[in-house]
């Protein structure tokens, strides 16, 4: 229950379409996670980073969920609206500027090389 509350504050206050979790940008997003949670747990001060790098943790998982499942179609078209089950969460502009970045070459290659990295893990012998 904790963790999924963590995740739909975090879909709330935090855009897709940012990349870097320690963006300074997010100091206010993150202090508004942090006092909503602590509005609904009982939680010390001390495990304010804990829960805000489960929340990053989160963001990551939800933006990759999206790429995974709803940025293209069975045939492979682009989407071009936001899936219906998150569009009280994405803007039309934030789930394009989203898909821009997930579909710009650059992306896509290194995409490519860390599916490759992770279908090949090398264990020393």
């Amino acid at each position: 229950m904790f963790v999924s509350y963590i995740g739909a504050v975090v879909r709330q206050n935090v855009p897709i379409t940012i990349d870097n979790w320690r963006d300074k940008a997010l100091k206010d997003a993150k202090d508004i996670i942090w006092n909503d949670i602590q509005t609904t747990f009982v939680l010390d001060e001390e495990r304010k980073s804990y829960v805000l790098r489960v929340a990053g943790k989160i963001h990551r998982g939800f933006r990759s969920h999206l790429s995974n499942f709803y940025l293209k179609d069975r045939e492979g078209n682009t989407n071009a609206e936001p899936p219906k089950i998150y569009q009280h969460y994405i803007s039309k502009d934030e789930w394009s500027a989203f898909v821009s970045k997930r579909s710009d070459p650059a992306f896509v290659n290194i995409s490519k090389a860390n599916r490759e990295r992770a279908s090949n893990p090398k264990h020393p012998s």
